[in-house]
């Protein structure tokens, strides 16, 4: 595996091999997950509804900022 860069992210490369051992091909969507230092990817297998997506939420406020951002790179605006 590599760390590349892309634009202003960084990307990991997986040999095409170990994908296909674990089931992922072209745009399979997974997800990912952080558990203290480690990344877990998971592929995605039910795309969740707006329903599922806010199962858990209890109402609360939301507040939000307007951020406007600034090119750090070749970016087009």
């Amino acid at each position: 595996m590599t760390d590349k860069k892309w634009g202003n992210s960084s990307v990991i490369r997986f040999p095409k091999e170990s994908l296909r051992q674990v089931g992922f091909e072209n745009n399979t969507l997974i997800e990912l997950e952080i558990v203290g230092n480690k990344l877990i990817l998971q592929k995605v297998t039910k795309h969740q509804s707006t329903q599922d997506l806010f199962k858990d939420y209890q109402g609360g406020s939301f507040k939000s900022e307007l951020v406007e951002l600034e090119p750090v790179g070749n970016e087009l605006w």
